[in-house]
């Protein structure tokens, strides 16, 4: 059951929150108010993205310029509460929406909050999808007799799905699928088992197990062949190690002998330069003595210029002292003088924007002027239009009260012109009513004639044996002269007010002139209004403009005095700056003295270091030769004691024994690697074998297990077919079933419908083609009734699967769990008498439990008939639809 829809830019609608009850809800307002909107709002709810096609997208129910949009539904299913939302984005530039949220709500709790799981849980919980949801919950605008015109396939296929019997199909489907999947394998498996036979003869003919062992034998007498050769190799390798190491020994002796004398070479060399050393510091001592007499001599110049005899280092400190002073003064004289031009600048220049203010303020007082000029003829030529509008509608009214309306009278025109389209509705019913009996009457006389002329009777076909068929055929042909009568006077009544509903078009387009005119004279009448403020928004800026000219005049005066008392200071400024700049410099040239005479005096010093670090190499140096000396006398000694050691070895004698013993230790390996080769063979070959051997041992194996597998492929095999005829005979038996029940419900509410009318029965074969008999017997097809009459025999269609739904969701009808019935403009092809049978099935309906009955219509019979009534209205200007409850 539905309980509450809040929606926010959806379709038409910018904000909307409505609240459902219990029993019959319509939902009224005129063509394009935005009725149908609501009920597609609720099915999207519930299906989401699901309820839309390629030709009606997201983009489409959103409304227009919004770029987000919502839908909340909340329902009642077996006494829990439910709230379905979807949220919607949009690009109004691209034109692409998306579903961007779906969130399902149960009593208060969020139980899936993604598009596919919602969608599956309101499946699980409805039990139906969108499909079966728009063919019997959701009678859509247009699609009331979808399922008379749908094909046979296509109808079976709809009302199975709607019963749930399309899913044995499915099963059927997917028995047979797995049925022709097990045959493949188990013809894979026959096959492979063939395969496998085969290759396990071809191994078994070439006795793996026999030249295994031969292969066994052989790998033996290699390996004992193979350690004998190893031990003379190792011992060869000890002899040549041996004869190696002394060939060593004599080696690392002339090394020794090379390295010392390389020694007794660089130790000459050392020395050498050791005497060289301490003749090149004796020549810089010298002159560095020369250089500190030219810098002491040049202190003593700086201190009579300066005339100075005291410390050096205080002399520096007073230079500096009065550089400081006096540059302080210097800039003191810069600061003020600085000051002064940018004071003298910032003057100026306030006096260059000031006059362009006053140059400013006068055009604008000069445009403003203008303007007022302006809007004064503006509005004169208002005043010109508005007389000529007024005279136009009064010309207007006149022709409209020829037409016997007065303005007061055009209020009320909708609701005349709705009356007479009622009105007409209700003659154009009247007249298909009386067409079509008058057509039934018709034949039955030409049938009574056609049996008459045959002296049978018209009845039962029998002989009349003097029956009082003439009496019954008179009277029938009375009924169809008055039926002629009655039909010629309804349709005089339908041609009076056919020219009724012209000459109420005429005054409606007249009507729309007179509105023009009267939008027109407002719209004359506030462009005036604000011509006439614009008027005196201009007076007061020109008055505004004249105070702020005069303010600025003053300013500028008091400016020009400024200037001229700041040009009078500038000499005296200047004169002071060129002062301190000179005693600045005197200063400077002082300090530069000063400083020179502190550096001369530190070069001095550094100098005389440096003649000490000069004549404590020379004492370094004299100490390097003597150690020099003992070394060379060292290393003489010891090339004396290698040259004993050398001469007791036979070096040529080792190196002939060493090349005899590696040319028999490369023989053995060649020996050894032929061996190893040989026995890679061996190997290799037993490893084929072995790999044969087991080879044919899984072969055998796979066989036993493939043997296996065919049996059991074929015992499934056997099964799927077991069942794929088990979904076949249920699904026969359910749809007989169904259609049993599905032809007596329709027969129960055929019969409440069409109790007084010509028709006795409706026939529902195993296929579910309908057809519909006269009381006479004739087979009709339900295409062939008339617009009203196939309108409504759709509705009792809809309304019987919708009960056969409802008791196969919960067994027999359970008041508040069966779901609401939704009818969206369903009176659309009834006449006035077939809308009463309409509201006789809604009626019907009630007595078997549906509690909530939803209609979109504007039909004032089911308006009168509604427990609930709500009315929509869309503002033409803003194209927002509105709701309110009646």
């Amino acid at each position: 059951m539905l309980k509450r829809l809040k929606v926010e830019n959806i379709r038409s609608y910018e904000d909307l929150e409505i609240y459902f009850k219990n029993g019959v809800t319509v939902i009224s307002g005129v063509n394009g108010s935005g009725k149908s909107s609501l009920l597609e709002a609720c099915f999207t709810g519930l299906y989401g993205s699901k309820t839309l096609t390629k030709e009606f997208t997201i983009a489409d129910i959103v409304r227009k310029g919004a770029t987000k949009a919502s839908i909340v539904l909340e329902f009642e299913q077996k006494g829990n509460v439910y709230s379905m939302e979807q949220v919607f984005r949009n690009d109004p530039e691209s034109g692409r929406a998306s579903n961007t949220r779906s969130v399902l709500k149960t009593n208060g709790q969020i139980f899936t909050d993604q598009a596919k799981r919602t969608y599956d849980s309101i499946l699980s919980l409805l039990r139906m999808d969108e499909e079966a949801f728009r063919n019997c919950v959701y009678i859509r605008q247009g699609e009331i007799d979808v399922l008379i015109n749908a094909k046979p396939a296509d109808r079976q296929k709809m009302i199975d799905d709607l019963l749930q019997i399309g899913k044995l199909e499915e099963y059927r489907e997917r028995a047979g699928s797995a049925r022709i999947g097990v045959g493949r394998h188990q013809r894979d498996a026959e096959r492979r088992i063939k395969e496998v036979k085969n290759e396990t003869a071809e191994i078994e003919g070439t006795d793996p197990v026999g030249s295994l062992n031969h292969l066994l034998t052989e790998a033996a007498q290699i390996k004992e062949k193979h350690a004998s050769v190893i031990e003379i190799r190792d011992k060869t390798r000890s002899g040549i190690e041996e004869l190696r190491s002394k060939l060593g020994e004599y080696e690392q002796l002339a090394l020794q002998k090379k390295s010392i004398g390389t020694q007794i070479l660089g130790f000459n060399n050392r020395k050498t330069e050791a005497f060289e050393s301490i003749n090149t510091s004796t020549s810089s001592i010298q002159s560095l003595h020369s250089r500190i007499e030219e810098l002491k001599q040049s202190i003593s110049g700086i201190n009579e210029q300066l005339k100075w005899s005291g410390d050096i280092a205080q002399m520096l400190v007073q230079a500096e002292e009065q550089e400081r002073v006096q540059r302080d003064l210097l800039n003191d004289s810069r600061q003020k003088k600085a000051l002064h031009v940018q004071e003298t600048e910032n003057t100026t220049k306030s006096l260059q924007q000031l006059s362009g203010q006053i140059k400013d303020m006068q055009v604008s007082i000069d445009s403003n002027l203008k303007k007022k000029e302006d809007i004064v003829v503006q509005i004169e030529k208002l005043k010109v239009s508005l007389e000529d509008t007024q005279a136009e509608k009064l010309s207007i009214v006149e022709e409209i009260e020829s037409l016997g309306f007065t303005p007061k009278k055009l209020s009320g025109l909708e609701d005349i012109i709705e009356l007479v389209q009622t009105q007409q509705k209700t003659l154009h019913g009247d007249k298909m009513q009386l067409s079509t009996r008058r057509e039934e009457i018709t034949r039955r006389i030409e049938k009574s004639k056609e049996l008459v002329g045959q002296g049978k009777c018209p009845t039962c076909g029998q002989d009349m044996h003097g029956s009082a068929i003439h009496e019954t055929m008179s009277s029938e042909e009375e009924q169809l002269t008055s039926l002629e009568k009655e039909l010629a006077a309804v349709s005089k009544k339908e041609e009076e007010f056919g020219l009724k509903m012209e000459q109420l078009r005429a005054v409606k387009a007249i009507s729309r002139k007179i509105e023009d005119c009267t939008n027109r004279v407002k719209s004359f009448n506030e462009r005036i209004d604000l011509s006439q403020k614009m008027l005196e928004d201009y007076a007061s800026r020109m008055d505004e403009d004249s105070k702020r000219l005069n303010e600025a005049v003053s300013r500028k005066q008091e400016i020009d005095t400024t200037i001229a008392k700041l040009k009078e200071q500038e000499e005296p400024l200047q004169g002071a700056l060129s002062f301190a700049g000179k005693e600045h410099s005197e200063a400077l040239k002082r300090l530069d003295l000063a400083k020179k005479a502190q550096q001369n005096l530190i070069e001095s010093e550094a100098k005389g270091k440096d003649i000490e670090k000069l004549e404590e190499r020379i004492r370094s140096e004299q100490e390097k030769i003597g150690l020099l000396e003992q070394q060379i006398k060292d290393g003489k000694q010891r090339l004396s004691e290698i040259d004993e050691k050398m001469g007791g070895i036979g070096a040529e004698s080792l190196k002939s024994h060493l090349q005899q013993y590696e040319t028999a230790l490369k023989n053995i390996e060649i020996d050894i690697k032929k061996l190893e080769e040989r026995k890679t063979e061996v190997m290799k070959g037993i490893g084929m074998v072995e790999k044969e051997i087991e080879r044919l041992s899984r072969l055998q194996q796979e066989l036993r297990s493939l043997q296996h597998r065919s049996d059991f492929l074929g015992a499934v095999y056997r099964d799927a077919e077991e069942l794929e005829s088990m979904y076949i005979r249920i699904r026969a038996e359910l749809r007989s079933r169904n259609v049993g029940a599905l032809d007596a419900l329709i027969n129960e509410i055929f019969k409440f419908m069409y109790s007084n009318n010509a028709y006795s029965h409706v026939q529902l074969d195993p296929e579910y083609n309908l057809t519909i008999f006269g009381k006479d017997g004739t087979p009709l097809e339900p295409k062939l009734l008339s617009g009203g009459e196939r309108a409504i025999f759709n509705l009792v269609l809809r309304c019987a699967i919708y009960r056969l739904l409802a008791m196969a969701m919960d067994g027999p009808a359970k008041g508040s769990n069966l779901p609401p019935l939704i009818m969206d403009e369903p009176t659309v092809f009834l006449d006035r008498g077939h809308v009463q049978q309409l509201i006789k099935l809604i009626d019907l309906m009630r007595d078997f439990g549906v509690v909530q009955i939803i209609i979109v219509s504007h039909d004032e019979a089911l308006i009168d008939s509604a427990d609930h009534l709500f009315y929509v209205e869309k503002n033409p200007i803003t194209n927002t639809s509105s709701i309110t409850a009646c």
